[in-house]
């Protein structure tokens, strides 16, 4: 935090340009300038989203309501990020919750074959990889779509029948390395 505290908004901006990180560049400015509580609240939401939103991942892939309170309690409680209330740390939070939002979209999507369940999601998704680590639990996106899609013969011809539908999802790391 105290790299950017009291550090004017076209400094931040190129900060984070130079970082690699443009979404960044002109989220942080316009809610790190609201004050700390602003920026606490914005945490609190975040991660109180991702929960929510893994919660309902964990409905779609039909597990037992215990089980899913459960999982759910102890992913938003789990000390993973202990520095959750730093300033630094909001950008983290809203591409975290954007990505648990993308997920439940695709489940959702992959349920009800609505099309701006999958556009949403891969905005969510898109935007989310502003975090780099990230992109290695994408797969499991790439996996449950494939559970969810299994192509009746169980073989290489028909996984290779399925890649063309879910092209997009498979292509948007390259997209987004690419840019």
């Amino acid at each position: 935090d105290w790299v950017i505290y009291n550090m004017d908004r076209p400094n931040i901006v190129e900060m984070f340009k130079q970082g690699g990180s443009i979404a960044s560049a002109y989220i942080h400015p316009l809610i790190s300038g609201r004050g700390p509580t602003v920026c606490r609240l914005v945490a609190f939401v975040s991660y109180l989203l991702s929960a929510w939103c893994f919660f309902g991942v964990l409905e779609e892939l039909n597990i037992d309501r215990y089980s899913r309170l459960f999982a759910a309690i102890f992913f938003s409680l789990f000390p993973v990020n202990t520095a959750r209330m730093a300033i630094i740390t909001i950008l983290a939070s809203i591409y975290y919750a954007m990505f648990f939002c993308g997920f439940w979209l695709t489940l959702i999507y992959l349920r009800k074959r609505i099309f701006w369940y999958r556009v949403g999601a891969l905005i969510l998704f898109f935007v989310s990889f502003q975090i780099n680590s990230l992109l290695v639990f994408y797969l499991v996106i790439i996996l449950c779509i494939m559970y969810r899609e299994r192509p009746v013969p169980m073989n290489t011809v028909g996984w290779l029948r399925l890649l063309p539908r879910y092209s997009d999802y498979v292509l948007l790391p390259v997209i987004f390395w690419s840019i």
